[in-house]
C-alpha cells in the first residue's frame, strides 16, 4: 500500500474528512521464524515483508527497517503507526483543506 513499507498493518482511522483507503494489493509472503510454515527459510527479513506484532517474526532491527522507524523499542514498535500512514493522512488532509478553502473563496466567503 505504501512504497518502501515492508509490513502489513491494517488500521482504521476516524477523521472528520473523507479518507479513502489506499489501493490494497494481494498480501505477499511474510518472513517467519515458524518452522511449520511452508516458506520457512525461504525468506529474508531484510528484503521481504515482516510481521511486527507481539513476539513477531523478525528481529527488532528488521522491524525498525520495515516500518521506517529507527528509535522505538520492540514493545513500542509493535503498537506503532508507521510514519508512511501519517504522511498519507496528512496529504489527504491538506488536499481536503485546500478544497474547502477553494469552495469558500468561490462562494465569496
Amino acid at each position: 500500500m505504501f512504497p518502501g513499507l515492508r509490513v502489513l498493518r491494517h488500521r482504521l482511522f476516524e477523521t472528520n474528512f473523507a479518507l479513502p483507503p489506499p489501493l490494497h494489493p494481494k498480501h505477499p509472503k511474510v518472513h517467519t521464524f515458524d518452522k511449520r510454515k511452508a516458506h520457512f527459510g525461504k525468506t529474508d527479513e531484510w528484503v521481504d515483508f515482516v510481521q511486527v506484532t507481539g513476539d513477531g517474526n523478525c528481529s527488532l532491527a528488521a522491524a525498525r527497517d520495515a516500518m521506517g522507524i529507527d528509535w522505538m523499542t520492540k514493545g513500542e514498535i509493535n503498537e506503532a503507526i508507521p510514519p508512511a500512514y501519517t504522511e498519507y493522512i496528512g496529504r489527504v488532509l491538506l488536499a481536503h483543506i485546500a478544497a474547502v478553502e477553494a469552495q469558500d473563496a468561490a462562494a465569496g466567503g
